[in-house]
């Protein structure tokens, strides 16, 4: 559990200094009902990983984590440009299967990017 003065996830999180209600004008110009909690939005939906491999690596129910997993196992994607934590340092790395992924779930409290990787594999063309 974090302390409540951390405050790390909000400095690291990029939708923080975004310009919401520009970005919802352009997103959704027809006018989306808007919460300022949530920002706007068609349908909520609460949703959980059921495998507990999942479920002990994952941050907040491992939803992402488990569709992801589903799709490289059915052959749906080759490969997800994920971010792994190297002493807090997050570092762009391919997951090309189910192991691969869950070693890269969880949440890290700082930014990282993942253009060289993409620019990288757009060029190689894998």
């Amino acid at each position: 559990m974090c302390p409540e003065d951390c405050n790390l996830c909000y400095l690291a999180c990029p939708r923080v200094s975004l310009p919401k209600e520009e970005i919802g004008k352009r997103i959704f110009p027809e006018g989306v009902e808007y919460k300022e909690e949530l920002g706007k939005f068609l349908e909520i939906l609460a949703v959980r990983a059921k495998d507990e491999n999942i479920l002990e690596k994952a941050q907040d129910g491992g939803a992402v984590t488990a569709i992801l997993s589903y799709a490289l196992d059915k052959g749906l994607i080759k490969g997800v440009v994920s971010m792994k934590s190297e002493e807090w340092r997050p570092k762009a790395t391919i997951s090309k299967s189910k192991e691969e992924l869950l070693a890269t779930a969880g949440t890290i409290y700082s930014s990282g990017t993942s253009l060289p990787l993409l620019r990288r594999i757009s060029h190689e063309g894998n």
